[in-house]
């Protein structure tokens, strides 16, 4: 059999052309042979095995340039199964958080018997700020919190109670608040309510030396960023941290429910 047009050997595949022409930009599945003036692509029959063992690890959700590294492994088997046991530990790490949000809604845990509140375990951090909106007391909840998994750690965020990391010395904003305007208070558009809200996953690797700060927004609304930033670096330890932001907002005029909780990743 001769070589195969682009179309042909994508209906062959089970694949698109234009997938093909990713793969091929990619080096992942070079074409046999490509016209010098016009550029179409010509595919041999025999690489229909290796277009179709990428398409199938696609479907599995795994990234091209971990396909392009299990392809060129002397043992592409262990790569296949070294990713999916990280997809597994991913997936484990949500169901862990999903089941922290369901104990939240059904309000089983501590973290939500206060209008701010806040929660520091072994592997989980959370701070949750319970509100009354449209004239119902305690009708709206934002969450944020932090899962450690191993060497990952999973964020999950909704509203706008905030997740900050302070890594060699610089402090990131990792969430996004669910708001609209400027004005303080914000109008949140993504809470904790009576319908289902679709919460942000941030997934990381942690660092020897990170910190790690939750808040609720009484905390950044009363502290400036750059004061957050000089008292973090400045603590000795999370529990000094939270103590002195605490009394920061306060003296600030900030609520008197203020929540926060900070962690610290050591080796």
């Amino acid at each position: 059999m001769g070589l195969l047009t682009i179309g042909a050997f994508a209906r062959a595949a089970g694949l698109s052309p234009k997938a093909l022409r990713l793969y091929d930009d990619l080096g992942l599945l070079r074409p046999a042979s490509v016209d010098p003036i016009s550029g179409y692509r010509r595919y041999s029959p025999d690489q229909l095995e290796r277009a179709r063992l990428i398409g199938l690890l696609r479907r599995t959700g795994m990234p091209l340039a971990r396909i392009s590294l299990a392809l060129s492994s002397p043992d592409p088997a262990a790569e296949v199964l070294a990713y999916w046991r990280s997809v597994e530990a991913d997936v484990a790490a949500r169901g862990r958080l999903v089941a922290f949000l369901v104990e939240q809604l059904s309000g089983k845990d501590t973290v939500t018997t206060n209008p701010d509140a806040a929660y520091a375990g072994p592997h989980l951090l959370a701070v949750a700020d319970e509100f009354g909106q449209g004239g119902h007391q305690a009708s709206v909840t934002t969450l944020v919190a932090l899962l450690c998994s191993g060497p990952r750690l999973g964020v999950v965020h909704v509203g706008d109670s905030r997740a900050y990391l302070l890594r060699a010395g610089e402090l990131h904003q990792l969430t996004q608040d669910h708001v609209q305007g400027t004005a303080i208070p914000a109008t949140l558009v993504k809470a904790l309510h009576r319908q289902p809200a679709e919460p942000d996953l941030l997934l990381r690797d942690g660092r020897d030396g990170d910190r790690y700060l939750l808040c609720s927004d009484g905390l950044y609304h009363a502290v400036p960023p750059d004061v957050l930033h000089a008292e973090l670096r400045a603590a000795a330890t999370p529990v000094d941290a939270v103590s002195t932001l605490v009394d920061l907002a306060n003296r600030r005029g900030g609520p008197d429910n203020i929540a926060c909780v900070v962690a610290d990743v050591a080796a």
